[in-house]
């Protein structure tokens, strides 16, 4: 049986969280770094620079992925300042003085001024919660 959590919900601000964009700015830091891989390796095997159309369009990958890491970050920022201003974070790791809360379900995971949580027990209060309406779901 799962040990009972106290349930509260809280209305997030508009737009993507925090997590998310967190996700994705990563994402992009990960193609940065594939799409460098792949210029550097066309360069070498071809034995030209931009010239050389394969290493035009990978250079033209490249340039896409950083300008899109540059607009993530920009993003990330934009969240976590509107997500500190509510009083609230969608990001496990830190910020224990805000709320912790679960974005796909607006479940309030750690209260402000809890001690940070492990990814198995925010798990583990989030299928709390999802069970608790299914169960009030089906009565």
């Amino acid at each position: 049986m799962i040990d009972p959590v106290p349930m509260r919900l809280r209305e997030r601000v508009p737009g993507p969280s925090l997590i998310r964009t967190a996700y994705l700015t990563v994402l992009s830091a990960a193609l940065t770094v594939a799409s460098t891989i792949a210029v550097m390796v066309a360069i070498l095997v071809t034995q030209s620079t931009f010239d050389n159309p394969v290493v035009a369009t990978l250079a033209a990958i490249l340039a896409a992925c950083l300008v899109g890491g540059v607009a993530c970050t920009h993003f990330v920022k934009r969240a976590l300042k509107a997500e500190t201003a509510a009083g609230y974070t969608t990001s496990r790791f830190g910020y224990p003085q805000l709320e912790l809360v679960d974005p796909s379900t607006n479940l309030i995971v750690r209260a402000a001024g809890e001690p940070l949580i492990s990814r198995e027990e925010y798990r583990r209060r989030v299928q709390a919660y999802r069970t608790m309406v299914l169960e009030s779901d089906d009565a």
